[in-house]
């Protein structure tokens, strides 16, 4: 069974089902469409019919069938367990459930039922708890921390796992391809995990890029292998260019799908940090903004408002983002990022009228309003009882962590200072940091 794109239909309630089909298909390569349920700021180009194979629809969606059949995984689920939480099941039935859903795709597509690359696929991921790896390398990027660690780890594992699998004859070859790309995934992720942990990479970037360019000659017409590619250069500003070039190469294919969303994103890093061009930067996080609303896009063209002097433009994108993490506040199911990126939002705004517009009452407004509710959040957010489940305290402490509330006191200090309000001031002085 062979396919390039599959669309996932989800609610704020089938986040971590969505979550639990995204990262395995991503393993194996297949682009992934996410599609929200009642969700009104949908890029145009997530209503492109040929931008996907199959739909999966995890929350009843009345989404589901404008393209034709949709397969019911909430369906599917309750043939397994009846508990929905899919985090609480185990193994087997973790293997059930994704076994059963590659069963119903291929009928989707009118393919042969999936061979034993799909069965080592699905062996591979749930055995070595892949989604909260995956999950935890996206969440506590760029700092040192035990999930990065422990991620860092488990896909080294995952890696050595995989590779006697590719030597055994018996495989479909026009499957074998996504274990292929399973292995050099893993590997991607291992050395993003050394990035972080800042230790040297564990797999040299010559000889990782070497083994996937060999793959990309055996299989020219796997776009996503041009894309993980570009994640082989990544961590390295000497491989910027070549980063840039194969991420541009899948583009010649993707650019009209909105999954190309996320490569005009790497492209965007690539010229931010690497190659000192903010202008070609920003061009293509607007381009990946264009294809796919995430809040990360939004960011990205908000902190290039703010470096313009466009102030109120700024503010305006920042607010933006805290406007489409509400639905997720009032249901207490922001994830780590989301919180991390609601409070740099919040920090933000405050930042730009403190520094940039002297405007302390609206750097007071923003900050109070910060520190009102941002630790309320991560100690009341039922996602990290859902996903994280006894571990749930470890990670709430992570991501207050990595959260600079001493700078937001720092701005809340100097505005009441500014304005003569010393007593509150004062209590700020005061104030312990919340790291």
């Amino acid at each position: 069974m062979t396919f390039k794109a599959v669309r996932i239909i989800h609610n704020i309630i089938t986040r971590i089902d969505f979550s639990f089909l995204a990262e395995f298909f991503r393993l194996a390569g297949i682009y992934v469409v996410e599609c929200i349920d009642n969700d009104e700021d949908e890029s145009p180009y997530q209503n492109k019919e040929d931008c996907f194979d199959v739909t999966i629809d995890t929350c009843g969606s009345d989404k589901a069938f404008e393209f034709g059949p949709a397969i019911d995984f909430g369906e599917i689920k309750a043939e397994i367990n009846k508990t929905e939480n899919i985090r609480q099941w185990d193994q087997k039935q973790q293997i059930d459930v994704l076994k059963k859903a590659l069963e119903q795709i291929a009928i989707s597509l009118g393919e042969p039922p999936p061979g034993g690359v799909w069965d080592i696929l699905v062996q591979t991921y749930v055995m070595h708890d892949l989604v909260l790896h995956s999950l935890n390398l996206q969440y506590y990027f760029k700092k040192a921390s035990f999930a990065v660690e422990n991620a860092q780890m488990v896909f080294e594992s995952t890696q050595r796992f995989i590779k006697p699998m590719l030597k055994n004859i018996n495989l479909d070859e026009s499957e074998r391809r996504y274990l292929e790309y399973a292995q050099i995934y893993s590997k991607t992720k291992v050395n993003a995990g050394c990035k972080f942990m800042d230790q040297e990479l564990k797999f040299p970037i010559k000889e990782l890029a070497d083994e996937c360019i060999e793959c990309i000659n055996r299989y020219p017409e796997f776009s996503n292998l041009k894309v993980l590619l570009g994640l082989c250069y990544e961590h390295d500003p000497v491989y910027a260019s070549k980063a840039i070039r194969a991420l541009a190469c899948a583009l010649e294919e993707e650019n009209v799908y909105c999954y190309s969303s996320h490569i005009y994103y790497w492209i965007g890093k690539q010229y931010e940090a690497y190659k000192a061009n903010w202008d070609d930067a920003v061009k293509n996080y607007e381009a990946s903004y264009k294809r796919k609303h995430k809040y990360k896009n939004i960011y990205k063209i908000a902190i290039a408002q703010r470096v313009a002097g466009e102030y109120e433009k700024s503010i305006d994108s920042f607010k933006c983002i805290i406007d489409k993490l509400q639905e997720k506040i009032k249901l207490n199911m922001l994830d780590p990022l989301e919180i991390e990126y609601y409070f740099k939002s919040k920090a933000m705004v405050a930042t730009i009228y403190f520094n940039d517009l002297r405007n302390y009452l609206g750097a007071i407004e923003f900050g109070e309003d910060l520190f009102r509710n941002y630790e309320q959040l991560i100690n009341e957010g039922h996602y990290y009882t859902q996903f994280y489940g006894e571990s749930a305290e470890s990670y709430r402490h992570l991501t207050s962590q990595r959260l600079d509330a001493k700078r937001v006191r720092s701005i809340l200090y100097y505005s009441y200072h500014y304005l003569g309000l010393e007593e509150k001031a004062l209590k700020y002085m005061n104030m312990k940091d919340h790291e």
